[in-house]
């Protein structure tokens, strides 16, 4: 008895021994997930982003690689897979799932092409990112990060300053965008709420009313950036309105 005893215990800190080690062998910057192609296929291993400290990482090009390959040693770059947003369905990590979306990346729009026309329509477009999906249901919600700009390799000791403060408030602060059904997705800032609830006379009704957290605004103070609401005050503004909606009228 005391001998099976000894050996199931010893098995146990063999299994437990191993997974550890499997652990050690991920750098911060590469974590187990998945991803599922555009043809529907899903498949398991590790996905790999430019730099994990910085939330907008996880929202480009990702790299993905088989897990047994950390058997043999550190990954390769022959080994690894990059997937852009247009690739994929879906990529997960632990609870945390992306999605792509088309939506304009404030910050680069805000400072790309301000001399140049042709710059200022180019960041102007939508382009596809992954976003991190903070509710699922009938309106599905996303949370996006707007990366910092480029920065000049020969600004001053005040505009590193500023430009790394800058970064820090871009880890904590980000977007909310809403998607409902087959439309794409919207900043929950500066949509027409109305509108988009708008088969929700319910939430319509209160909205107008000012009986949520979000309120209508109108002229110069719903254009004005810094009094918009950003990170989790947005979120819980947006999800008052969705829970809502999903309870009267999904």
């Amino acid at each position: 008895m005391i001998s099976t005893f000894f050996k199931m215990n010893l098995f146990a800190l063999l299994i437990f021994a191993q997974l550890c080690q499997a652990q050690e062998k991920l750098s911060p910057d590469q974590f187990e997930g998945y991803v599922i192609t555009n043809d529907g296929a899903r498949t398991e291993g590790i996905i790999e982003v430019s730099n994990a400290t910085h939330p907008w990482s996880f929202q480009g090009t990702i790299s993905f690689f088989d897990k047994s390959i950390l058997e043999e040693g550190k990954a390769k770059r022959k080994d690894k897979t990059k997937y852009k947003p247009t690739d994929l369905l879906e990529y997960g990590i632990g609870d945390r799932k992306f999605k792509p979306v088309e939506y304009v990346d404030s910050n680069q729009a805000d400072n790309n092409g301000l001399n140049e026309t042709i710059g200022m329509i180019r960041s102007l477009t939508k382009t596809k990112h992954f976003a991190e999906l903070y509710h699922e249901g009938a309106i599905s919600v996303y949370r996006f990060y707007s990366s910092p700009p480029g920065f000049s390799a020969s600004a001053g000791n005040a505009q590193i300053n500023a430009y790394d403060d800058f970064v820090e408030k871009c880890k904590t602060t980000y977007d909310i965008l809403i998607e409902n059904g087959s439309e794409k997705a919207k900043s929950f800032e500066s949509v027409n709420l109305k509108k988009f609830f708008k088969s929700c006379p319910v939430v319509v009704k209160k909205y107008e009313n000012k009986e949520y957290i979000k309120k209508p605004v109108k002229g110069l103070k719903s254009l004005i950036k810094d009094a918009m609401l950003q990170g989790e005050p947005l979120a819980n503004a947006a999800m008052e309105m969705v829970k809502d909606y999903e309870a009267n009228c999904k």
